[in-house]
């Protein structure tokens, strides 16, 4: 069951951010990654998550971590469901993530060939 997975708001994501108390994943495909993020945010696409769990491993338990992507937060669920089903249970959701964090100006990482 993934009854234990929590959303987070904007606000409390930033807290958390400033304070270092979590990583963030980005599970957008690699070139949205390529393209912006939030800032210090790690890529692991949901096209690849999969593979890439075990390598991570210590990654993921090192600290809470805050999952997003750039849309309106499915790729994001679908990750979160991920994680937690192998046994990553600190697994925080920020429900339209990139988007929310770039409206509200915090911290971002932008591409400057891509001129926006």
């Amino acid at each position: 069951s993934v009854s234990g997975i929590k959303n987070i708001s904007i606000e409390d994501a930033k807290y958390l951010f400033d304070n270092g108390l979590v990583n963030f994943i980005d599970v957008d495909l690699a070139e949205a990654y390529r393209d912006k993020r939030i800032d210090r945010a790690v890529s692991m696409p949901i096209d690849r998550l999969d593979d890439m769990l075990p390598g991570y491993a210590g990654y993921l338990n090192q600290k809470p971590v805050v999952v997003y992507c750039h849309g309106r937060g499915g790729k994001s669920k679908t990750a979160v469901e991920k994680l937690y089903n192998a046994g990553h249970k600190k697994v925080l959701r920020l429900p339209d993530g990139l988007r929310k964090w770039e409206s509200v100006g915090y911290p971002m990482y932008k591409n400057p060939r891509m001129g926006r």
